[in-house]
This record gives structure tokens, sequence and C-alpha cells, in this order.
């Protein structure tokens, strides 16, 4: 070399470009004095007055024809300076500049700032030559930053060397090229660190702690890259040839934690080279790496382009390649994501790969993989979806399920496109992102065909498409479906929210069969008594969702029997005797219990109670303590509920329908078996106390028996007999399945429930009003001083017949038998009256309240009939003891309380603490019943074992205050158990 000028200890701390030291060569200049102080210059550089925005510290240019010329920087700090291009130093080297050396060695570049280019240093090299050479030995660059390459900006126009020795580069930043940009050059790295390097601004992917476009990145040593969170390296149309062992750790990127790919850029392996990829992330596609290469075509019409694989390994590769705890994001391309892997089928690997594609890499000599499936990934090749689901109407809110497959056969994450050969056709959200697709909106006319494609970058999809008309509560308008907001349909975000207990077929809307549709979850309910329609899901657990009101249970299931539930029954034959067994038991223990309740004295509570739990099962819409819940199905159906303890399955297959029929036979035992546990249990009392089990007490409990038999026959004719008109056919309400009266069953049901309505639903009744009216009124009457023969002869037989039905005069237990002096005349015959039928009369009002009125009113009805019935009864006032009144009007009123509260929590949105409170609210107004039935019991008992003489204030519940007829058994031996207005019988 000509010229050699040496800078020692150099020092430039907090320059900025408008004192920065501007350096020309022109092939004559010298540096003579080798130590700068703090913004003084000697006169050897020209001390700039005028800034040029080029290096903050120091600007070198090399002009002309300089050549041969050595610049060397050591144990040099250039720190805190700023400037347009080169925070620190900026470099610059002519067209005809050649064999001119600049190395910098053991320093610092720290804290520097460029707006654009170069936040360390910047070169900007046109020379045309490439003997030109720049080098860093044992340099820090720390802490710079700048738009395009923090630490150092490389723009080259022929590919001169340069060259890292045991350089570090550490917590730089910038948008490009955190540490290191480069173009157009060859850069050689030996025993290099490069951390901590991230993007400047939080707009934009980050494109890597080095990026290099068109250049060639050499590998010596050992080198760490490590920390770096925009990608570690991008390279476009660049080649990364490693000698020695390149460690990529714990790097974070977009796409691609450690290497991103683009254009023509491959990896080229040495055959000792060591690559690692420990731990590396990206939050897209390619955990440790991202390959976008030309090939495959981006559309299948095109000719793959024929570029080399991503992976140039050597003949013989004795090195290893190692991906440990690399993750992407989507879960797609964990270790490597590339565009194809086609072009890596053709190699220096010997290896036999299948034509999926599925072993390509995975299986290579000398690469290691922790997971094969979705360890390396590409994009789709192939698209699916299911036809079935988009079968959608037009504007509605919709998210397809498309499955799009790469080449190794594994689904992947990708965009894809929606277009439609018919313009009339459009979808607001063109660009999809499978599987964590936006939900879009189509819209179109309904009915016409059109093609839908669906296009990925590398497949293309097309099908027959067409919009299905407005759904339920819609119409069309503008190619789209738009709600019909009414009083019975709301609509909100795309949802259709319709009253409970709805079932909906096409167009309309039908009453639903209790506990055949799906309840209401609180995350599905709207507004009030609203719940969201789903048309695919409309049917309780277990029931088929396409049959019609959800009547049918799925295939192999059955109706339990005690409840709406269907269940799976096969293999369990056996139950065919245990269930009638266990329902029958259930029924003969109640009665053997109503026998000794109603031995010593007629059990009057019982009625308002037995009324409360029938009653209640219309009224309750929460969930409720299991032990109430037996009672309740107690006097309602068979005598057990399911989550009290057993589910019954009869047999397999057992419809609603069948069900019904088989609840009649119960109804018929409950009166079979009292008679069968009458006869036992008075034999066994007196082969064991010498004495004979009265007639009374059977007849005692006789009447609390027909009460609930009254009550289950009456909702079984009931069912049997509602019908419904859906699609202009009039079906079976219970069992829509079937057309009314057409199936066999059915007409068999259809006559018992008329016979049962007439023969005893209406007949006992008006016996009970007749026995009535003839033991308060014509009981005295002489049948001798009737004028008219025939009406004589009428009194007798009609007098018999009410003898016969003496022990209907138990309903009227504890009756008024006289006109209050402070009530109106009419009073009287009404109490007298209506009183002894009072509970059947309000049983049949709440039934009619349950079954005829609509579900958006039933609620309010029942409250208002249980209202009616409760101010019925404290207007009569009908019993003597005035504490058997009070009995009554608590019971009543305590049933308008939970008909009211029940109405009222449709219309509340409670929180889930809260509506844990309410619910126990309930639940206590719904043991009241049960509390003060066993607390009359509990005072009966001590009454008759005379420990109630010692609680005289208790005394009023069971006492008396009536005329005592003349012949009374009384057990207890005390005058107040005595009952009235009966001539006991005590012959058995």
């Amino acid at each position: 070399m000509e010229d050699s000028r040496n800078c020692k200890n150099l020092k430039f701390i907090k320059c900025t470009s408008k004192k920065s030291l501007l350096y020309t060569f022109n092939g004559a200049t010298s540096i003579n004095k080798p130590i700068y102080g703090e913004n003084n210059f000697y006169n050897d550089g020209q001390h700039l007055s005028t800034p040029v925005n080029k290096g903050g510290g120091i600007s070198i240019f090399f002009r002309n024809n300089a050549s041969n010329k050595i610049i060397n920087f050591t144990d040099f700090s250039i720190d805190n300076n700023k400037a347009c291009f080169g925070g620190a130093l900026y470099l610059y080297l002519s067209k005809n500049t050649s064999n001119n050396l600049i190395n910098f060695n053991k320093g610092f570049i720290s804290s520097n700032n460029a707006i654009e280019l170069g936040g360390g240093v910047c070169v900007i090299n046109q020379a045309l030559s490439q003997s030109n050479y720049i080098s860093f030995v044992n340099v820090t660059i720390n802490s710079n930053s700048a738009c395009i390459g923090g630490g150092i900006g490389i723009e080259q126009l022929s590919e001169a060397k340069i060259s890292f020795f045991s350089t570090s580069f550490d917590s730089n930043n910038a948008d490009i090229g955190s540490s290191l940009q480069v173009h157009n050059a060859n850069i050689s790295f030996t025993d290099v660190y490069i951390t901590n390097s991230s993007r400047s601004s939080e707009f934009g992917d980050g494109q890597g702690a080095i990026h290099a476009t068109n250049s060639n990145l050499f590998f010596y040593g050992s080198n760490l890259i490590s920390q770096n969170n925009n990608t570690a390296f991008v390279l476009d149309s660049s080649i990364l040839l490693n000698q020695g062992l390149l460690k990529f750790k714990n790097n974070s990127g977009y796409q691609g934690g450690a290497l991103g790919l683009y254009g023509e850029s491959y990896i080229f392996f040495d055959i000792n080279a060591i690559f690692l990829f420990e731990n590396n992330t990206a939050s897209k596609k390619g955990g440790a790496i991202f390959v976008h290469v030309p090939g495959p075509s981006e559309l299948p019409s095109l000719i793959p382009s024929n570029w080399v694989c991503f992976f140039d390994v050597v003949e013989n590769f004795t090195g290893e390649v190692k991906f440990l705890g690399n993750k992407a994001g989507t879960g797609i391309g964990n270790d490597i994501f590339t565009s194809t892997l086609e072009t890596c089928t053709n190699t220096n690997i010997e290896v036999n790969y299948t034509e999926s594609l599925i072993d390509v890499i995975t299986t290579w000599p000398h690469f290691y993989f922790e997971k094969s499936l979705h360890a390396i990934s590409t994009n789709a090749v192939n698209i699916s979806i299911e036809r079935g689901k988009w079968n959608i109407q037009p504007g509605s809110l919709f998210k397809p399920e498309i499955f799009l497959k790469d080449e190794r056969e594994q689904l992947v994450d990708e965009e894809v496109n929606l277009f439609f050969q018919d313009t009339r056709f459009s979808v607001d959200l063109h660009q999809i992102i499978q599987n964590s697709a936006a939900s879009f909106r189509i819209y179109g006319p309904p009915n016409e065909n059109t093609k839908l494609f669906i296009q990925s970058a590398a497949s293309l999809l097309s099908f027959d498409f067409q919009l299905n008309n407005c759904g339920f509560g819609y119409h069309f308008d503008n190619n789209s479906c738009v709600c019909n907001n009414n009083t019975e349909i709301q609509c909100f975000d795309d949802a259709v929210y319709i009253p409970i207990k709805k079932w909906v077929y096409k167009e309309n809307m039908f009453p639903c069969p209790k506990g055949y549709c799906k309840d209401c979850s609180k995350k599905d309910s709207y507004v009030g008594n609203l719940c969201k329609l789903n048309a695919t899901n409309q049917c309780a657990l277990n029931r088929n969702q396409s049959s019609i009101l959800c009547s049918k249970c799925n295939t192999g299931y059955s109706v339990v029997f005690g409840s709406s539930d269907c269940k799976n029954c096969s293999g369990e034959s056996y139950k065919a005797i245990e269930i009638p067994f266990t329902v029958f038991s259930v029924v003969a223990g109640c009665n053997f219990v109503l026998l000794l309740l109603n031995k010593k004295t007629f059990s009057w509570y019982l009625i308002p109670t037995i009324y409360s739990y029938q009653i209640l099962d219309q009224l309750i819409s929460i969930k409720t303590c299991p032990v109430l819940l037996f009672f309740i199905e107690l006097f309602n159906s068979v005598g057990m509920y399911r989550k009290f303890s057993l589910e019954l399955c009869f047999y397999n297959n057992m419809n609603d329908l069948e069900k019904k029929g088989l609840m009649f036979i119960v109804a018929l035992w409950w009166i079979v078996s009292l008679f069968i546990v009458y006869k036992i249990f008075s034999f066994f009392f007196q082969l064991f106390t010498k004495e004979k089990f009265t007639k009374e007490a059977f007849h005692r409990s006789l009447i609390v028996v027909l009460f609930i038999v009254y009550s289950i026959t009456a909702k079984l004719s009931c069912d049997v007999l509602v019908s419904i008109t859906i699609n202009n056919e009039k079906k079976i309400f219970i069992f829509a399945e079937e057309q009314y009266l057409k199936e066999t069953l059915h007409i068999i049901l259809y006559a018992i429930a008329v016979f049962v309505i007439i023969a005893f639903l209406i007949s006992f009744p008006l016996i009970i009003l007749c026995s009535s009216l003839y033991w308060n009124l014509f009981n005295d009457l002489e049948i001798s001083s009737i004028r008219w023969e025939f009406l004589q002869k009428f009194g007798i037989r009609f007098k018999k017949i009410m003898k016969f039905f003496k022990f209907l005069k138990w309903y009227q237990y504890g009756l008024k038998t006289t006109n209050d002096t402070d009530s109106y005349f009419p009073i009287y015959y009404i109490r007298i009256i209506i009183f002894p039928m009072f509970y059947f009369l309000a049983r049949i009002l709440l039934l009619v309240a349950d079954q005829f009125s609509s579900s958006e009113i039933q609620p309010t009805c029942l409250s208002a009939s249980s209202l009616c019935v409760l101010v019925f009864f404290l207007l009569l006032k009908p019993l003597l003891n005035k504490h058997h009144n009070v009995f009554h009007a608590i019971q009543l009123t305590n049933l308008f309380l939970v008909a009211l509260w029940n109405d009222t929590y449709r219309w509340m949105y409670l929180e889930s603490k809260d509506e844990k409170k309410f619910a126990i609210f309930i639940n206590l107004l719904i043991f009241v019943p049960t509390g003060m039935a066993f607390f009359v019991v509990i005072i009966n008992i001590l009454k008759c074992t005379r420990f109630l003489e010692k609680l005289p204030c208790l005394m009023h519940l069971v006492k008396e205050e009536i005329p005592i007829p003349d012949r009374v058994e009384n057990k207890c031996n005390d005058s107040d158990l005595r009952e009235p207005l009966i001539e006991e019988n005590t012959e058995d």
C-alpha cells in the first residue's frame, strides 16, 4: 500500500453532525495527530460549519481514485452521536476507489442514532472493484438505533468483503436489520454474538436482527444468535453458508423466530456444519424457520417453478441439524414452515420419500425433530368443506368450516379468499383465516344457483352454491334476511329469541310439552321469557331433534317413568318386573301411612297439602330440593322422582303415549292398593291386638286417595285428549309423531279418557254435591210428606244411594252447618254446597290455566288463578274451627306467593349469587306445606299420648267446636277427637 495512516485511541464522544469531522481521501491526505478530544479536531480534517447529516461523530469519504489507503481504529469509543446517516460514523467509497482497508479493532460503538440508515455505522460502497475491505475485530456494537440498520447499515454496488471477528451486537434496534442491514455484500462472521435486537417501532412485523438482500453470509467458528425479538435473520435472495457452529436460541418473530427466507434464499450446510435451533417462537408460522419461495404456483393453472431447496446439504454430510422446543403460535410449522416441499425432493440427501412428502427433511440423516406432526408445514394444497353446513340464509352471520391440508396431509391455518361467479352475490369479508376465521355474511337472492370459489395461496376450490330461504322470524329485503321484531320475536346479534317452551317448525311456533324442549340457559335468555333459538338443537337431552315437538326419544332410548326424560334402557329387561314392583310398593306404602294417620281421626290437613304439591308441579321453574320434588311427583304421577333416587325405565323404546297408558294403571292402583293394604293391615291388627280395625279409617283414607286419583286422572285425560295442528295435520300433543285418533293405542286411551271424564271427573264432584245437599238440607225431610208418588220413589232410592256414599261426608269435615249472624244469607248455601268439592274445582281451574293458556301468559294465569282460589276461600271461611281456616289460608297464600315469584322470576336478570338466594327462598316456600302438615301430625300424636294436655296453648289445633254425634269411636278416650257429622258404624 502506498499510504498508511494510523488513528489510535480515537474518541468521539457526544458529537453531532453539526460538529462532525470530515476527512476526504484523494490520494495525498495524511493524519498527523493521533488523539482527538471531545469536539476538538485538528486541521488535518475539515471541521464542518454546515452539517451534511452524515456521520454524527466522523465522516470519511474515499473520492475519485483513492486507493491503497489504510485506516485503523484501535481502542476507540464512539458514543451518543446522532445523524441522518451513520449516527457514529459514515464511510463512503466512490466508484473508482480500490484496495482500501478500514479496520475497527478493540472498540465500542454505543448509543448512537441515525434517523435513516446505520445507527452506529453507515457504509455506502459505490466502488466497482471488490477489493475494498472492511473488518471489525473485538468490537462491541450496542444500544444503537435507526430506521434501517440499527447497529450497522451497509449498501454496496459490488460484493465487497466485510468481516466480523469476535464481535458482538447487543440491544440494537431498527425496523429493518436491528443489528445489521446489508445489501449486495459478502459478509463473514467468526465467533459472533448477536443478542437482544428489537424493532424500533410498534408497527410492522420486524425485519430481522440481520436483514440481508442479495448477499452471502458466511459463518465460521462458534456463533450464538439469541434473544432477538424481530426474527433473528431475514434473508431476501441471499445465501447463508455455515462451516462451524451456528446456534439460534430463544429468538422470536412474526413469521420465523430464527430465520425468515424469502425469494431464492437458501441455507448451505458444509460437511461438518452444526445448526442448533432451540426454543425459538413465531407468533404465526415457522417457529424456527419460515420459508417463502416462488414455488409451487399461486394458482394451480400455472407451472410450478424449479427453484432449489431452501436446504442445500453437501454430499456425505456428517454435521448435525437439531430442532428443540420451537413453537409457532398457530401450531402450524413449529420448526419449519415453507411454501412448498416440492423443491426439496431432488437433493444430495439419499432418502426414500413418499409422494405425500411426509418424510422430506424429517427423515434426512443428521436432522433431528422432537415431533414429526406439524414440525414442518407447507401452504395448503387441498381445500375441503362440509357442504351441508353452508346452507345459510342471506345476510346471516356465518363462520364456515373450511379444511385446509398441506403437502404433508396436515390440517393447516391459512388465509383464503371467497368470490362468486354471479355478481348479485357478495360477501362482507373476502379474506378469512382458517381455523381462526372471523364470521362473515353472504348476501344475495335465495334459491338462485351460482359458483362459489375458495382460494388459498396454492389451491382453489369451486362448488355450486345456493342461499336458503329466510328462516323463522325473518323476511327477505335487499339481498338480506331481516328480522321480524314483534311482541313474540326479538333479534339480537343475528340470533332469534322466542318465548320459552316453544318449538319452531318452518315459519310457525308451537307450544312444547313440558320437559320435551331444551331448557333455556341463563346465557341464552333475553328480556323476560325469551330464549335464543337454535333450530338444530331445540329438544331436551336424548330427545330426537328431528321429531315433531321433540316428542320422540333418540333411537335406543325410552321415556322414563316419573319424568319426561329419555334414558338408554337397552339391556335392562329385568326392570320390567323390578320397576312396576317399585312403583306399586311406593304407592302401597303411601296408603299404609294414610291408614295410620286416619286410624284415630280424619287427616283433614292432607288434602290442602296434597293440593299444594299438585299445583307446585305446574308452578316451579327453578332447581328444587330433591326431597321436595319427591313430594311433588308423588302426588302427580307415580310416586318417584328421577333425581331423588331412581330413573324408572319400564322397557326399551317406550314413548310418552305408552307411558300415559301405564299411568292410568298406576292411578287405579292407588285405590286398589288401599283396599288390599287395609285388608292385610286389619287382619294383622286384629291378630296382634284382638281389636278390629275400623272401617272409618279406610273411608277417611279413601277420601284422600280419591282426591289424589282425581288430580292424576284429570291431568292424564287432558294430555290424551289435547291435539295440535301442525302442517295441516292434527297431531297428538304429547306424541306428535302420530296423527290424532289414527293410532290404535291412542284410540284406546282416548276412549278411557272420555270414560274417566264422564264417569269420574264430572260425576264424582256431582255426587259430592248431592251428598252435601242431602246431609245438610234434606236429611230430615220425611219422604211421606212429598206430594207426588214418583218423587217419593225417587227420594227413597236417592236416600239409599246417599247412604252408600255416606263416607263422602268426610269432605264436609269441620264445615259450618249453621248460618253466621254476621254473614250474608247466600254464603251459607255456597259454603255447604261448594266447599266439599272446593279443592276439586280449584284443581280443575289451575289445570285449565296451565293447559289452555299460551306459554307467554301461563305464569300470569296461574298466579291469577291461585289468587282467585285464595280470595274465594277467605270470603267463604267455611270451617267452624278458625285455626283450620288459618291452616288452609296459609297453604293457599303460600301457593299464590310461589306462583307470583315464579311469574316475576322470568322477568328478572339475577347474578349467580342472587339466583342462588332466590332459589333458596322458593325452596323454603315449597317446604311450607310439608312443614305445616308434619306439625299437625306431631300435635295429634301428642294429643293421643295426653302429652298435649300439658300444652293447652296447642289444644285448639285439634279441638272440635261442633256438635258431637251420638255414636263416635274414641280409642284415646278424648271427646275432642270425635268427628262431626258422622254416625259411626263400628261394624266391620
